[in-house]
């Protein structure tokens, strides 16, 4: 029999995932309610095999949408249990705080609910603003010193108390007190100041204030056993203390929560239990309660109704649709007990069967709910199931109850002189262009994906239709464009042309005090410290603001930042008494081809914490760089520059040179120092030019090179390296132990997909860009015997 081309009665369908099975349902009751004018929400059931695994998403696609939206649909979902509520989950770990470490991230969790949230009188940007001033503050975990006890921190050891909540708390009120600012933090009572809270922002500290007097009251009252009647004032108080209905769904949900506990007192009531229980028995049977059949089916509550797929749900609906029909979820698979009798016939080597007439089959239940709900949809049946691996795109086989069911069709019924039945494979992607491509096949309501698409067509047409890139080019340039594009080339194109912000993934919120610090760490505050005039001040508001470790781990912290602050310091006071005059800040402007460049240099502010002195006979500058670790690399005796570490000084050498004054830069490292010798002004700007000409460059398009990795051809060209190529793709990739730059550069991720991508022109853009550098570069050696040496040599 030939069914007709528009015969939509019966509809398969293939995703990838399971939200793509909810987003092109959502599309599809789009459809069918905008082509039935008779049909309504209420007449279409949308059944699952598990409900816990497809709920977050139906929610998600089906509850973003406003009243006044018009892909607005109402609907519910029946089958679902409190305990996967966030406010049931909040409260669950409230009953267990006395067990826990009260750490950032567990308040995090605990204000994603709106309840909590509207109780302490916050609002979503309020907890981002406390956690950005938490973070800052340096909280972690444990309420005070105290509270951290059981958890082996002696309440009199030192700095006990430290990236503890009081710690932070403390930090930000001296703050809001005293008004103090970054640059203006003075330490009183052995407290630093936090900057941040403002005098509006008295609400929003005033909420976290709130939540943090209502845990201390929580904590007396769960680690004391109480008898069951005085278990539910205790309980029905904490629940008072930390939540507050936000809407009609909070007052039910928090009144079906709070049943079951009424209950229990009534059962307890009943048997003379007087007894004082420790919280652990009550909150076992409390959460268990909540988990019970009676609390789970909810059904027929208004719109488009989605449920689980089990007995006495053989209602007739006009439009029946099916998710989830995947192979081994459907039917669904249940590992069978050790006790289990029945199951004896399946193991090997068994002969005999304990199976009788009338015994359940899961099996078999599960191919009749297959065959009620067929039996249930009046106009519409609509099957979908994940057809297709995400990350390989592996074709997934469909339940056999769905290959069945098509077989038989396509042995029936035709189409066109084809199969009757065919499951089209959907994109993967809600923002595929095939869904907004004229004459195609797939459709969807997602107007906000159509309008994102043309602005992204219309922008490039304009684009396209613009000047070429040289008209378009900025032509004021500063070193900071220049310095971008030598940490970076391709940064130059996305960051400073396309204005793209490439963030990274967040880090997860510290919860342990800082034992050890990384690599990063360590060299930012070794900097910090090595910059500082007065060392003991610096260390010292470290350790107040919880960025060094507890008691005696602190202490050898402290002590490896003097021991490196004073390799530093060693080697500076070799230079500085021959430039005893310091330089202000000094600036320039040139015309360099149609480019003009402005130049600020000897910045005592900037990162490397260069200093100009001015030497006492004849006009002569000095730049001094700190750097907490290595400059050099190689063997001793065949030393080379770390050029990757030297781009600032380096723009900052070729700008003082380039106003007319020698200047001789140097920055000096653990390990030895680099020198850079002055040199001509006409040459100097002929470098800076280069610079600039090589920044058009990179605007227009972005630069086949990475800088480390360009860096390390030249190094390795002139540093007698064997395989200058392999090194340079040995800084690109990773290694063992070690990340390579590529993994470590969003800018490197978004432009190129692997090191044969810069291969070929890496050799002219560092020869360009980062072998002036080098041929300036001297490595030297700074001691006092060789500051005597050299007065002897001028004498």
């Amino acid at each position: 029999t030939d069914v007709p081309a528009d015969d939509t009665s019966i509809a398969f369908v293939q995703t990838h995932s399971a939200q793509r099975e909810v987003e092109v349902l959502h599309d599809r009751l789009l459809a069918w309610l905008d082509d039935g004018p008779t049909l309504k929400p209420a007449d279409i059931m949308v059944m699952v095999p598990d409900m816990a695994n497809f709920a977050p998403h139906i929610h998600a696609v089906f509850g973003r949408f406003a009243h006044s939206d018009a892909r607005h649909l109402p609907y519910t979902v029946a089958d679902t249990t409190p305990r996967t509520e966030p406010l049931v989950q909040a409260l669950d770990t409230l009953l267990q705080l006395p067990q826990l470490r009260v750490t950032r991230v567990e308040w995090q969790s605990l204000f994603e609910v709106a309840a909590v949230r509207e109780r302490f009188g916050l609002e979503e940007h309020d907890v981002a603003q406390l956690d950005t001033w938490l973070a800052d503050a340096g909280v972690r975990w444990g309420l005070d010193a105290p509270h951290r006890k059981p958890w082996g921190i002696a309440p009199d050891m030192t700095d006990a108390n430290q990236n503890s909540w009081l710690f932070g708390i403390e930090r930000l009120l001296l703050g809001y007190a005293t008004g103090a600012s970054d640059d203006l933090a003075t330490p009183w009572a052995d407290t630093l100041p936090q900057a941040g809270v403002g005098g509006l922002d008295a609400r929003v500290v005033d909420g976290l204030l709130q939540w943090l007097h209502h845990t201390q009251i929580a904590l007396i009252k769960l680690r004391q056993d109480h008898t069951p009647t005085e278990w539910v004032a205790v309980l029905q108080q904490l629940v008072a203390l930390f939540f507050k209905p936000s809407d009609e769904a909070d007052e039910r949900l928090i009144e079906r929560v709070m049943a079951p506990l009424e209950t229990w007192l009534a059962e307890c009531q009943l048997a003379r239990l007087d007894t004082p229980l420790p919280l652990v028995v009550v909150r076992e049977h409390w959460m268990a309660q909540l988990q019970q059949p009676a609390m789970q089916r909810r059904f027929f509550g208004g719109g488009v109704q989605f449920a689980t797929l089990m007995p006495m749900r053989s209602i007739p609906f006009k439009c029946v649709c099916l998710l989830g029909m995947n192979d081994g979820d459907y039917p669904r698979s249940q590992t069978p007990r050790d006790f289990d009798l029945m199951s004896d016939a399946a193991h090997a080597g068994s002969t005999q069967s304990h199976w009788r007439a009338g015994d359940r089959s899961r099996r078999e239940d599960d191919r009749y709910l297959f065959l009620e709900a067929l039996l249930s949809a009046r106009d519409k049946l609509y099957i979908s199931w994940q057809g297709r691996r995400t990350t390989d795109h592996e074709v997934k086989p469909p339940s056999v109850l769905v290959a069945q069911l098509m077989d038989y069709l396509n042995a029936v019924w035709t189409r066109d002189g084809g199969l009757a039945c065919v499951a089209p494979l959907q994109p993967l992607q809600a923002f595929s262009p095939k869904y907004f491509t004229q004459d195609s096949t797939f459709q969807t309501y997602a107007d906000d994906w159509q309008r994102a698409l043309l602005s992204s067509a219309t922008s490039a047409a304009t684009a396209s239709n613009e000047a070429t890139p040289s008209e378009a080019a900025p032509t004021e340039l500063t070193l900071q464009h220049l310095l971008r594009l030598l940490r970076q080339p391709v940064e130059v194109f996305l960051v400073d042309r396309l204005r793209l912000r490439l963030d990274q993934p967040e880090e997860a919120a510290e919860e342990e005090e800082p034992f050890s610090l990384d690599g990063l760490e360590k060299y930012k505050l070794n900097q910090r410290i090595a910059q500082a005039e007065d060392a003991q001040q610096a260390i010292d508001q470290l350790r107040l603001s919880g960025q060094l470790a507890m008691a005696g781990f602190g202490e050898a912290q402290q002590h490896l930042f003097e021991n490196d602050r004073e390799k530093l310091r060693e080697q500076l006071d070799v230079l500085l008494p021959k430039w005893p005059q310091t330089l202000s800040v000094q600036s320039a402007h040139w015309q360099l081809g149609h480019t003009h460049l402005s130049a600020e240099w000897a910045n005592g502010q900037t990162m490397w914490h260069s200093n100009g002195k001015a030497h006492d006979a004849g006009q002569q500058w000095l730049q001094v760089a700190l750097r907490p670790g290595a400059v050099t690399e190689g063997k001793k005796e065949n030393q080379v520059a770390r050029i990757d570490t030297l781009s600032q000084l380096w723009l900052h050498h070729l700008a003082a040179c380039a106003s007319g004054t020698p200047t001789t830069s140097v920055q000096i490292g653990f390990d030895a120092a680099i020198e850079l010798k002055p040199i001509k002004a006409e040459q100097a700007q002929e470098h800076l030019q280069d610079l600039c000409d090589a920044y058009l460059e990179a605007w227009a398009q972005p630069l086949p090179v990475a800088a480390k990795t360009a860096c390390a051809v030249v190094m390795g060209v002139y540093g007698g390296s064997k395989d200058p190529m392999g090194k340079a793709q040995a800084a690109f990739e990773d290694g063992f132990g070690k990340s390579g730059e590529y993994t470590d550069s969003p800018a490197l991720q978004r432009v190129f997909t692997s090191f044969e991508d810069v291969e070929a022109d890496l050799n002219h853009w560092a020869t360009r860009l980062y072998e002036p550098m080098f041929k300036a570069a001297k490595v030297i050696h700074l001691s006092a015997d060789s500051a005597d040496h050299a007065e002897e040599a001028d004498a």
